[in-house]
């Protein structure tokens, strides 16, 4: 999780993009009590909090709404260049609206549309991931402070020139130019962001958003792979541990050795259909494609349904790129081998979109059609005759952008055509004739897609060349507990251990010797797959009884057929496979899904939840604690000296009020954001170097708590009439952010340890999500319960300094809950083959 090395122009744009959202997050935080007293200048201070709740949540809520969707188009373009430019376009256009606005509930819903149509924080920071390989978490803490600090300057020295410029014109009775400024500083950094987005820089991950760049690791991912690989090259799990580009590498390996058997010649059609094809049912099932007759002019005709594509079955079947390429190989060298028997006959592909959605189309189905398309287009030159696209979404436009990149001939890209919804029945009816055209769509052929002859032939094809792999047969072995040997260091099986015992105690990881279970029971499942049907049968075994060492993959065959078993029949869904194994077999599943059914993961990213929770309604807070007195704000009646130190002394009173107070909270949080950016670094280095992360998590929390609660003190004791008071306030928000930042860094790698290697990138992409959910309840909920104690307008502690006594009991409770994460997760190493 160390900073990225090697910067590019790419990166370090990113950075400045990710750097103009935090920007304008600080703006409006700085600026939203101004605004609400803005249109609401006899607002009293129990109500405040409710409008500024109001303009910053929507904004968040726009952003929950949206950041996956965002996200998605990202992965599913295989760059981030368009969704960067079309949100720096929005934020510009946001700010510059703010400026039309002539009401609070107008801002109010400018800021939800900014926040709905506009992705940028998240696909940055996830595309600086994806570029560096890891989770760059001191990376985008600096990115994050050096936008707020940004902020804070530009909207201090804004609103002073603002002031200034109210103050020259005697006549002004607004106080519209103290926010004119800020927001319109926002609206042209967006928008010269977006024309260097549009004119000079090609944001695209060279990664295209696989789980992991496998050529782009730092030294500390490389030094652990090397390791692990002189560890584990000899290990029972040695292939499981594989990394993703490693296996789609072998996979193009496999198929290129292949080739070379030939003699460095193509696969001809005849070898194709020779080859068994014991897969082909089960792809077939997730991408349905069929041949159904001919056209009026003898072409045969080929409906690939590709928006009933099942994404998760897709992912959970563990077919690459590889098995998808030859799949279709076989099926149209079936086409040309057996169905075209004159030389001008050719094919006529039809392709049904209706039902895909954005998330269907992600990197791996485009990568999968591009790889189809080129070889498809090597293989069988000018055997096309058409290829239609129906019911195709708006959005489809970009990935086919895309995929028309990977058709080598202009020739055969004019051959596509897309099929309007008002006029596809008469064009289908043009290409394919009333006769052959399905009844659903317009034609007079009953007979229902997938049962044609052409279908049928396919099926007696397959009954020749893959008859004897119609039925097989898959033995699992699996012990069902593991029993420690006595005297174990851990006999009670409490995680709560120290270090050392974590790391010395293999039982917690699954390295257990190979006669450690000899008193466990095995279960034996014996799956019966057929090629003829979706469905098998399985018969499962449960040996009683004392069972002798773990007995090798072949003994399991005859173990399973003893009559003492006990039997138990099950309906089995899987693919047909020949596996002989005494290790559960993992099938592979879509990254996304699969962070449900990670506990560890689901634990941190709750913990991370309600951390961030308190955290962010801290700082929502401040600008309220900073105009929280009433009659000041009302009447200026005590912050006269405050206008005088800034020199903005004027005839409007409760305008200079205003303004002295805003810049107060704007020079506040510069000064944090510089403290933090100075210090962190030693901070992040000395406890990733001294300390392991549920430490580090544990010393942050420990010394945040103090700050956090004293903080309302300062109005307990009058130290805001110090004269050193602002000093004073900015120590103790600067002391909380850097022990926030190091309970970061710790929070973060646990986070990472909690799942394998391989779907840390999907986790980063929740964490994104689960952030924003965070950002919208500190917004909202905690200014609108400030304003609801002041309403009360009860004495200390049950006044606004109830909050803070509140976040520092949330910081208690995280505090003793962190001793509930298991010790092990310090070790990143271990935890990943205990996943395995």
């Amino acid at each position: 999780m160390g900073c990225c090395r090697g910067f590019n122009a790419r990166l370090l744009f990113l950075m400045a993009c990710a750097m103009i959202e935090y920007v304008a997050h600080t703006v409006v935080l700085v600026l939203a009590p101004m605004i609400a007293m803005h249109f609401y200048p006899q607002t009293p201070f129990r109500r405040l909090g409710f409008y500024t709740a109001l303009l910053a949540g929507a904004g968040y809520l726009g952003h929950v709404l949206s950041c996956r969707l965002w996200i998605n188009v990202a992965r599913s373009l295989q760059s981030s260049k368009g969704v960067v430019l079309w949100g720096l376009a929005i934020t510009g256009a946001g700010f510059f609206s703010l400026l039309l606005c002539q009401s609070l509930l107008a801002m109010t819903l400018v800021r939800f549309a900014t926040g709905l149509f506009s992705g940028v924080l998240p696909v940055a920071l996830i595309e600086i991931d994806t570029i560096c390989g890891n989770r760059q978490s001191r990376l985008a803490a600096s990115t994050k402070y050096l936008g707020i600090g940004l902020g804070a300057v530009a909207t201090f020295l804004l609103v002073a020139l603002g002031h200034k410029l109210a103050q020259a014109d005697p006549h002004s009775d607004t106080d519209a130019f103290l926010y004119f400024y800020p927001l319109a500083f926002v609206s042209v950094v967006s928008w010269i962001a977006a024309v260097v987005t549009l004119v000079g820089l090609r944001v695209q991950s060279r990664a295209s958003y696989l789980q992991l760049a496998g050529d782009d690791d730092d030294d500390g991912d490389a030094h652990f792979v090397q390791q692990s690989r002189s560890a584990l090259d000899d290990s029972p799990v040695a292939a499981a541990a594989a990394r993703p580009m490693e296996l789609v590498r072998s996979a193009f390996e496999e198929t290129f050795r292949l080739h070379n058997r030939g003699g460095g010649a193509a696969t001809t059609t005849q070898q194709l259909l020779a080859a068994p094809r014991p897969h082909y049912r089960a792809i077939r099932s997730i991408i349905p494609h069929y041949f159904h007759g001919f056209t009026a002019d003898g072409h045969v005709v080929a409906w690939d349904f590709v928006g009933q594509l099942k994404l998760d079955k897709l992912h959970a079947s563990g077919f690459t790129t590889a098995d998808i390429r030859d799949h279709y190989r076989f099926f149209l060298a079936f086409a040309v081998e057996k169905l075209l028997t004159l030389p001008a006959q050719k094919i006529v592909y039809v392709i049904d979109l209706e039902g895909l959605t954005l998330t269907d189309a992600d990197e791996r189905v485009v990568e999968m059609a591009s790889a189809v398309i080129e070889d498809v287009h090597k293989t069988f030159p000018d055997r096309l005759k058409a290829l239609a696209v129906l019911n195709a979404p708006v959005w489809f436009s970009q990935v086919m952008a895309k995929l028309k990149a990977h058709i080598p001939s202009k020739k055969t890209a004019d051959k596509i055509a897309f099929f309007r919804k008002e006029t596809a029945t008469h064009d289908l009816l043009a290409l394919i004739g009333v006769d052959s055209l399905p009844t659903r769509y317009g034609g007079r052929n009953g007979v229902e897609i997938g049962k044609a002859s052409q279908e049928r032939a396919l099926d007696e094809l397959l009954k020749k060349t893959t008859g004897s792999l119609e039925e097989t047969i898959e033995i699992v072995g699996r012990g069902n507990q593991i029993r420690m040997r006595t005297g174990s260091a851990r006999a009670g099986g409490d995680d709560d251990g120290s270090d050392d015992e974590a790391f010395f105690d293999s039982l917690e990881y699954g390295l257990q010797d190979p006669f450690e279970d000899d008193d466990n029971d095995d279960e034996i499942s014996i799956v019966v797959h057929s090629q003829a049907s979706t469905n098998a049968t399985a018969a499962v075994a449960r040996l009683t009884g004392a069972a002798p060492p773990r007995p090798k993959a072949a003994s399991f065959a005859s173990s399973a057929t003893s009559p003492a078993a006990e039997k138990k029949v099950h309906n089995v869904e899987g693919a047909n496979v020949l596996k002989l194994d005494h290790r559960p077999a993992s099938a592979a599943a879509d990254p996304e899904v699969a962070i449900t059914r990670e506990p560890h993961a689901v634990l941190i990213l709750s913990f991370y939840f309600f951390w961030l929770l308190v955290q962010l309604s801290f700082d929502e807070l401040f600008p309220l604690w900073v105009f929280k007195d009433e009659h000041s704000v009302a009447a200026g009646s005590d912050s006269g000296t405050g206008a005088a130190r800034l020199g903005l002394e004027g005839a409007h009173t409760e305008r200079a009020a205003v303004a002295a107070r805003t810049l107060t909270l704007a020079g506040s949080l510069a000064l944090v954001a510089l403290s933090v950016l100075l210090v962190q670094t030693l901070f992040s280095t000395l406890s990733s170097n001294v300390m392991t992360p549920l430490a580090t998590l544990r010393v942050g929390l420990l010394f945040q708590i103090p700050v956090v609660g004293c903080f309302p003190l300062i109005d307990l004791f009058k130290l805001d009439a110090l004269s050193f008071s602002w000093a004073l306030v900015v120590a103790v928000l600067a002391a909380k952010h850097l022990m926030g930042a190091v309970a970061m860094h710790g929070l973060l790698t646990l986070l990472d340890n909690s799942i394998a290697v391989d779907r840390r990138l999907a986790v980063h992409r929740a964490t994104q999500a689960v952030g924003y959910g965070a950002m919208l309840l500190g917004s909202a909920v905690a200014p609108a319960l400030f304003a609801l104690l002041g309403y009360f307008a009860k004495g200390f502690p049950f006044n606004h300094s109830l909050l803070y006594f509140v976040q520092a009991l949330g910081l208690v409770f995280l505090l003793l809950f962190s001793f509930a994460i298991p010790s092990r997760m310090n070790f990143p190493q271990l935890f990943a083959m205990g996943k395995r």
